[in-house]
């Protein structure tokens, strides 16, 4: 089994997020933070727990924060006119990318840790 993930590991993403300063992202970052809170002052049941975790990474079809997270990544380096200042080469390169990490992000493998975390709640 891998090393434990501990709170400060949580805070210390959080912190170097929040570091980049874009209002959207900051909503994110509060969010999770908030999240942390209720679960560390015991403000979440067990039902409501899983289904935070269910949310987060456990959905089969990508219906969750992760795959939230594929589908922006692919979007951003598509539908993007950010990305028209590239050169049409660097713009393939970007958006055949951002659709590997889509893909990479959405696989149901990705999942099943928080599937089995959430089922391991439910006894």
């Amino acid at each position: 089994m891998n090393d434990p993930i501990s709170i400060s590991d949580l805070d210390e993403v959080l912190d170097t997020l929040a570091e980049l300063e874009d209002e959207d992202l900051d909503r994110i970052v509060t969010g999770f933070r908030g999240l942390a809170h209720r679960a560390r002052s015991g403000r979440l049941d067990l039902n409501h727990t899983a289904v935070l975790i269910a949310a987060l990474a456990a959905s089969p079809d990508s219906a969750d924060v992760i795959g939230a997270c594929a589908y922006l990544i692919a979007e951003l380096t598509d539908h993007n006119p950010a990305l028209d200042h590239l050169a049409n080469d660097h713009r393939k390169d970007a958006t055949k990318a951002g659709q590997e990490t889509a893909f990479h992000l959405t696989r149901p493998k990705l999942r099943k840790p928080a599937s089995w975390t959430c089922a391991a709640l439910d006894h």
